[in-house]
């Protein structure tokens, strides 16, 4: 649970505008929602998140604001930035593609209609990220 909420704060990392008008902190609450919503909805696949495991956002949102100083917001920015070039040196090119799809909203069949391959394939590959991040 823990994983996908990262993934999601990663996710908004790299796709946050400051220009759209949005807050980072709403951003990334509002990607964090999403991305439980979708496992949420997923959850009559068999390797899908068991509802009980499923954290509320709301049940956060009083912990990101303890953290809303500028500086505790700069140290997570530069820690991420060295957390996504790590990512970036782990990945082959099909894996950084499918991630950056995935992190840009994609579903699994529009991502394996791009690469021309299953949406079995595309999730075999995203749980080999996943892997790959919990070795490192």
């Amino acid at each position: 649970m823990v994983q996908e909420g990262l993934l999601a704060f990663l996710i908004a990392t790299k796709t946050y505008d400051e220009n759209a008008g949005a807050s980072f902190k709403n951003y990334a609450s509002k990607c964090a929602k999403n991305r439980f919503n979708d496992l949420a909805k997923k959850s009559n696949a068999k390797s899908a998140v068991p509802k009980s495991q499923i954290v509320s956002i709301d049940s956060l949102e009083n912990k990101t604001d303890e953290a809303q100083n500028i500086e505790d917001y700069v140290l997570e920015r530069e820690y991420l930035k060295t957390f996504i070039k790590h990512l970036d040196s782990m990945l082959d090119s099909d894996e950084k593609k499918v991630f950056n799809m995935y992190a840009q909203g994609y579903s699994y069949k529009e991502i394996g209609e791009e690469i021309k391959t299953s949406p079995k394939k595309v999730d075999n590959i995203l749980q080999k990220i996943k892997r790959k991040l919990r070795k490192s």
